[in-house]
């Protein structure tokens, strides 16, 4: 019989500590193979999934239009940072600055031949972006 901490929870699995504990227990050749990353993974879905898929090695935002709208997007996003005051405690987290900085670029595609810039336009920024919207959840962190 399972109780709550014994299975993984599908929606959430690492929230699972057996689940944590294998994944920092695998030796570091199974994670990085030939220059592959995730080899235990992907050497796992042999014939599960198509090779193409499970052999890629990019893995862009899935939106065919992803770069269009980040772009139409940038207004708000310098609306956004540009409101964020020197004494914001968010600052303490995050380099308003360099992510402003990083916003700068246009995003030509979702392909990964594009250049570090567009690559940080189109990871680093709204992962900044989300960043900050989760430190306003906290008092701490709420626009003084």
């Amino acid at each position: 019989m399972f109780t709550g901490s014994e299975h993984i929870s599908w929606g959430l699995p690492l929230l699972d500590k057996r689940l944590l504990v294998f994944c920092l227990a695998v030796p570091g050749h199974l994670k990085l193979r030939n220059g592959i990353r995730r080899y235990l993974i992907r050497a796992g879905l042999d014939g599960v999934l198509p090779s193409e898929i499970q052999w890629r090695e990019t893995k862009e935002p899935f939106s065919v239009d992803y770069h269009l709208r980040y772009n139409r997007q940038r207004p708000q996003i310098y609306k956004m940072l540009g409101a964020i005051k020197k004494n914001d405690p968010v600052r303490e987290i995050v380099d308003v600055e360099a992510l402003t900085n990083m916003a700068e670029p246009d995003i030509a595609s979702n392909r990964g031949s594009q250049s570090p810039d567009a690559f940080n336009a189109m990871h680093l920024v709204p992962g900044g972006i989300y960043l900050i919207y989760f430190l306003r959840q906290f008092d701490e962190f709420k626009i003084p």
